[in-house]
């Protein structure tokens, strides 16, 4: 696991928010099996989901209107996986679509192939594991 020159949460969220439409940011916490020390090498076979959240994007200023969310007290995660779910007609997604998309995001952590997510730390930079096959 690495923090790369990719762009950091807040980036990330300036750039969701100029999107068209209402969005739902669906966000599943994870905590890493590897020590401190072992963390630069976390693949993502290493990582078990502990929480998901999803929230309206207008809701979100910063990360950190993410990470305190009440749901988080006393789970301990090291890491987020972000998707960001756009609705129809101006509508926001539904209950079923956000569903959707969390199962989606939680069974490709379970098979370890998180390249097609967006992580980030839990100091808001981006985060990108190996992805083991």
């Amino acid at each position: 696991m690495t923090a790369d020159k990719n762009p950091d949460f807040q980036s990330f969220l300036d750039y969701a928010s100029k999107k068209e439409g209402s969005q739902c940011l669906c966000a599943v916490f994870c905590h890493s099996a590897a020590d401190e020390i072992d963390r630069l090498y976390t693949s993502g076979k290493d990582i078990m989901p502990v929480m998901c959240v999803d929230k309206s994007l207008h809701r979100l200023t910063q990360f950190k209107d993410l990470t305190s969310d009440p749901s988080l007290i006393g789970i301990g995660w090291d890491l987020v996986c972000i998707s960001v779910l756009i609705g129809r007609d101006g509508m926001m997604p539904t209950a079923i679509e956000t569903n959707k998309r969390l199962d989606v995001m939680l069974e490709l952590i379970r098979r370890g192939n998180t390249s097609k997510l967006v992580m980030f730390d839990r100091e808001g930079r981006h985060v990108k594991l190996e992805t083991l096959v």
